[in-house]
């Protein structure tokens, strides 16, 4: 194993471990609201009013410019302990900081004004109830300011990541859940769900802005550059424009649950209880792709910086099959416990029996994304490594566009079931597609083929539904006395049909070899020695 793996694994781990915490945080969070409000037309205007924020963001590409300003800083990194950002490094900070700054406040005031305006082109149907629409259009303006510090705090963070710091991407979405969890329980009670949108902004500028600014300190002089004609400043530009034109699923299809799932014809609270699903579809997610993304990407770049293309290959290609792995047994084990799992974390409350078992019948569907969302986000950064960002952004918006019509057609045909359904259809479109592209394009000189990602797929297809299909079996005996709409046995149910799950997932896998059962090997082994340190 290289040092580079060594570093992703370890980055990873630690990554995953913040991102656990911060799920389990956005599961309090959906927790809170789920008991304080339910799923009714109150939580699907206050899960609309994100909508026109998240355009800004996704417009101004806020999560990607961190992507692109990473490899411009890491050739700037000295060799000080802790490492630092050299002169010319900052003076490259400071070319692009002030004028996106500058940019997304302005762009921020001016979507305030047109709150109104936007709210109705999008959300027609709720003008026709004047006190609904009013609302609608006053928690948009309160999360609106919020984009501005998670913009300029993930530029901050840039210079954390491409240094090897990644404990702002660990503490800003904690502090950011819990913003948004204070809100609820103390201003819930008082203002509604507008204590809920108070929450968003308070979180967005203690998380994500200001314990970034902490993190960096002295090592980021905050010199402003009013010289919009930098050579760097083009560079960023240049790499930036494919990301601000081009749309990915990545980014839109939270934005896309929440526009169809207000359509005339789908139930009331539906937006809602898609929203709680993805909150759950996140947390694996969250522990394997995000966090082996967000690590695998300032390596890769260091990597192809230093023209180490074989050794980059291997860590693209082992990384993104890891995570493929590890995915699919995470989805069968969700979609196995789908029923108790929502059971325990949403059923109290204003959150109904219908309810209840209509968000397990959408995460049953949805969750089948995952493995595909998960590896979506390392595949990325082979192509960010290299400074490319128009390629996969190109094939990335053709799909998008297209998964607009494939969400409309399974709304029609199936609902919020068929909206649930539309996201697995589409992202495995567009990895499968992408993955395609960039074999077709490095693969030959990089020795990646996708022979190898279709053997992980298959043993991984194969461990988890004989998984599902034994436990099912199993527990199929109508005198077990386990009602997974009550919650001690949903948390017994989780318990022991969980563990008997991995036991015979992880046995199939270590049983078939390859590269699934190193990783299941390294993977007990790291935990092993963690156990035995403790002792």
């Amino acid at each position: 194993m290289t040092d580079k793996m060594k570093n992703i694994i370890a980055g990873t781990g630690l990554i995953a471990g913040a991102y656990f915490i911060s799920r389990f945080l956005g599961l309090i969070r959906e927790m809170v609201i789920s008991w304080r409000f339910g799923a009714q037309e109150i939580t699907d205007v206050y899960n609309a009013s994100f909508l026109i924020p998240d355009a800004l963001n996704y417009m101004l590409a806020g999560g990607a410019f961190s992507i692109v300003l990473i490899p411009m800083l890491s050739k700037y990194i000295d060799d000080d302990v802790p490492p630092r950002i050299d002169k010319q490094g900052q003076e490259v900070f400071a070319a692009v900081f002030t004028p996106i700054t500058i940019i997304i406040i302005l762009f921020t005031i001016v979507s305030m004004f047109l709150a109104t305006w936007f709210s109705a082109l999008l959300f027609p149907q709720f003008t026709n109830n004047a006190p609904k629409f009013h609302q609608l259009v006053g928690l948009t303006r309160l999360i609106l300011p919020a984009q501005v510090f998670f913009i300029v705090g993930g530029l901050i963070n840039a210079t954390l990541r491409a240094r090897g710091d990644f404990r702002g991407n660990a503490w800003g979405p904690i502090i950011y859940n819990l913003g948004i969890i204070l809100g609820g329980v103390a201003l819930g009670g008082v203002i509604g769900v507008g204590g809920l949108s108070v929450g968003v902004l308070l979180g967005a500028i203690l998380g994500p802005f200001f314990i970034c600014y902490l993190l960096a300190g002295k090592t980021i002089d905050y010199k402003l550059s009013f010289d919009f004609k930098a050579a760097d400043l083009r560079e960023f530009i240049r790499l930036s424009l494919p990301l601000m034109i081009g749309v990915s699923l990545l980014t839109v299809d939270q934005f896309y649950l929440r526009f169809f799932g207000a359509k005339s014809g789908i139930p009331e609270g539906t937006i809602t209880c898609l929203n709680y699903s993805r909150t759950v579809m996140l947390i694996p997610i969250a522990l394997v792709g995000q966090a082996a993304g967000q690590v695998s990407l300032t390596y890769l770049s260091q990597l192809w910086r230093l023209g180490k293309t074989g050794e980059f290959s291997s860590t693209l290609s082992h990384t993104m099959r890891g995570v493929i792995f590890l995915s699919f047994v995470m989805t069968g084990g969700i979609f196995l416990l789908a029923q108790p799992v929502i059971t325990l974390l949403y059923y109290r409350g204003a959150f109904t029996p219908e309810n209840n078992i209509y968000t397990a019948e959408l995460l049953r569907r949805m969750i089948f994304a995952v493995p595909a969302f998960a590896a979506l986000q390392i595949l990325v950064n082979g192509y960010y490594a290299r400074k490319n960002t128009l390629r996969p952004m190109v094939v990335s918006s053709i799909c998008t566009a297209l998964s607009f019509l494939i969400y409309e057609i399974c709304r029609r045909k199936m609902g919020g079931p068929g909206i649930a359904m539309a996201s697995v259809f589409c992202f495995w479109l567009i990895f499968l597609i992408m993955l395609l592209d960039y074999i077709r394009t490095y693969g030959r000189k990089e020795e990646l083929r996708i022979r190898a990602f279709i053997i992980t797929t298959i043993k991984a297809s194969a461990a988890v539904l004989a998984g599902v299909i034994i436990v099912s079996l199993l527990f199929r005996y109508p005198g077990l006395p386990l009602n997974p709409e009550k919650h001690i046995h949903a948390a017994l149910i989780i318990g022991i049909m969980g563990s008997i799950y991995m036991v015979i997932v992880f046995a199939l896998s270590l049983l078939m070899g390859g590269e699934e059962a190193k990783i299941l090997k390294d993977l007990f082994s790291k935990v092993s020695r963690r156990v035995a340190k403790r002792k």
